[in-house]
């Protein structure tokens, strides 16, 4: 299924989050590990949750690869199947501070204790490209700072040590020092900061595209 920016407001999101939520048996006080061949899918899908007021969500650090190198028990062929959950038991969203429109995060750059933080690669952050073929502009949100990302707009190894595995919070603190990222502040940013420690978070939600046009 492809999703056009204009269809990923957080009401659309909503719409889809309780519709899956409920048929893999998911209320909000379920427990949830997240994994995949890397962390970076999980980490979206783990902050929708979070948003949705899905309480706690976690992430399985190394992902697949972890788990497949520690020759853990593994299974093939069509999966058990699922019980859905007749009610997510909370109302939805139960946490929609963790994601801001275009004009909260415009406000955010005017904010001395408030950082907008960029989530891209440096050749994106810097206007070299834009990161993907069907986006045209270039460039970055004035004022904002950048997060680290890593290679290219698929990739995140900047947070990773290279077995996959996330880096200590000292050193993705240490990271962000440089940028003015520190804890204690307001920023839109990803799932990584609340992992690091830096506690008022919110993600801004559609992509660079949307982002050039409408800041």
């Amino acid at each position: 299924m492809k999703w056009k920016a204009s269809r990923c407001g957080t009401k659309f999101l909503m719409r889809i989050s309780k519709r899956c939520l409920a048929k893999h048996g998911i209320r909000h006080d379920t427990t949830v590990i997240l994994y995949g061949r890397d962390v970076y899918a999980a980490a979206r899908v783990a902050q929708i949750m979070l948003y949705a007021g899905v309480k706690d969500v976690r992430l399985l650090d190394g992902g697949w690869k972890a788990w497949d190198s520690a020759k853990l028990p593994v299974q093939r062929g069509t999966p058990n199947k699922v019980t859905p959950a007749a009610d997510f038991g909370a109302p939805i969203p139960g946490q929609p501070q963790l994601m801001l429109n275009t004009e909260q995060a415009r406000g955010l750059l005017h904010r001395k204790d408030a950082s907008l933080v960029s989530i891209r690669s440096w050749p994106e952050f810097t206007g070299v490209t834009s990161g993907y073929s069907y986006i045209k502009p270039k460039g970055e949100i004035a004022g904002a700072r950048w997060g680290h990302a890593g290679s290219d707009s698929t990739h995140m190894e900047d947070f990773h040590n290279p077995d996959g595995t996330m880096r200590s919070a000292e050193d993705i603190a240490a990271m962000w020092k440089q940028w003015h990222i520190l804890p204690g502040s307001a920023g839109g940013v990803l799932l990584r900061h609340r992992l690091a420690g830096i506690g008022n978070l919110y993600v801004c939600p559609g992509d660079g595209l949307e982002k050039c046009r409408r800041l």
